[in-house]
């Protein structure tokens, strides 16, 4: 690709039936001054895969060997290659050059190659002064999942953006019940609960996110604009790494996790135990608290510091005296933990509160 514009990489996030598609699919026609590379990763799923994927439910999707984990791998992957070959000095200029010199991933699934190469090739245009747009249309609900983009954007000196669709479920439900292929109710419901919308003051790498509201007509000189911004900002990337230094910084990084881990499970201790107190609580009845609240503390600290539990890195990249903020993502993130530990711990009991 000659050089020029950086690519850029435009993620498309929210609810199903938000409007994603649509307004990536407006995208396409009407940025015309962008090579508009759109990957709708509905249209991008294998059918088999979609069938086995439409019974299973949000929450199963984080397991090790789950397919649509998987398929999120390849298609990142896929992403990884694509942009990879963009900014390589290549000689290329036009479709069939593309065709030519890129190649698969060795353990991406073929099938998933195939469509992702169509995906590419049908919006291609032959026109190479034009800066390349990459739209990937996706739920992406989780921060962590669009945070993988961004750290290819950031390997490759690129630029970086989100538009989240926010959109109420009802609405959401009722667009997805006019549907060929839908999405269970029960999965977009769970999926509201955990959805987590770009945090423009909080993450310094989400700082080129935009919301539109699922009725709202996509206002392109908008996108424009917002895509421009990101392009004279592209992500930095990662200084040359001194192994040594390093090693050095990780066991800093690690000892400051833990130190402000601890800080703020003491905080949250001392939190349910004054609750446990207010309650009427025996003094027999609260030793055992506390006992099992200092037990789950031990646990969750050792497993931080022998690396059983990572910290993500959009949160690592936030701490800093964390333990003072109790609405950081770094607190909510400690308060899960312990959360869940105790919960664990007390199998199907309805003892803990909040």
């Amino acid at each position: 690709m000659a050089s020029g514009p950086v690519p850029c990489l435009l993620l498309l996030c929210g609810l199903p039936g938000s409007g994603k598609t649509t307004h990536t699919k407006e995208l396409v026609k009407k940025l015309t001054d962008e090579n508009v590379l759109a990957l709708v990763f509905d249209e991008l799923m294998p059918q088999k895969l979609a069938e086995k994927m439409i019974l299973q439910s949000v929450v199963d999707e984080n397991l090790v060997a789950s397919p649509w984990k998987q398929f999120r791998e390849d298609i990142l992957c896929c992403v990884d290659t694509l942009v990879n070959h963009l900014v390589s000095d290549l000689t290329a200029s036009s479709k069939r050059d593309i065709l030519n010199t890129i190649r698969k991933p060795v353990h991406v699934n073929e099938e998933i190659w195939h469509g992702f190469m169509a995906s590419i090739v049908s919006c291609l245009v032959d026109d190479w002064t034009k800066p390349v747009l990459i739209v990937i249309d996706d739920n992406m609900y989780y921060r962590s999942m669009r945070y993988q983009y961004y750290q290819i954007a950031r390997k490759y000196n690129s630029a970086f953006c989100q538009i989240y669709h926010s959109c109420d479920v009802d609405i959401a439900c009722v667009r997805n019940s006019k549907r060929e292929t839908k999405v269970p109710v029960n999965v977009i419901i769970t999926m509201a609960t955990k959805i987590e919308p770009p945090d423009t003051l909080n993450n310094r790498w989400e700082k080129f996110s935009i919301t539109v509201k699922a009725e709202q007509h996509i206002d392109v000189s908008r996108i424009q604009d917002l895509v421009h911004k990101a392009r004279l900002e592209p992500v930095q990337s990662l200084p040359p790494v001194d192994v040594e230094q390093q090693n050095h910084s990780r066991r800093l990084c690690s000892e400051s996790i833990v130190h402000q881990s601890d800080q703020v499970l003491r905080k949250l201790v001392a939190k349910h135990m004054t609750h446990l107190k207010a309650k009427g609580c025996s003094k027999a009845d609260l030793r055992i608290h506390a006992e099992n609240f200092h037990s789950q503390r031990s646990k969750i600290l050792d497993h931080l510091r022998t690396g059983v539990i990572l910290v993500p890195d959009y949160i690592v990249d936030g701490v800093s005296d964390a333990s003072k903020d109790q609405h950081s993502l770094f607190v909510q993130f400690v308060e899960t933990l312990l959360t869940l530990e105790h919960l664990d711990q007390l199998g199907n009991s309805n003892e803990f509160e909040q």
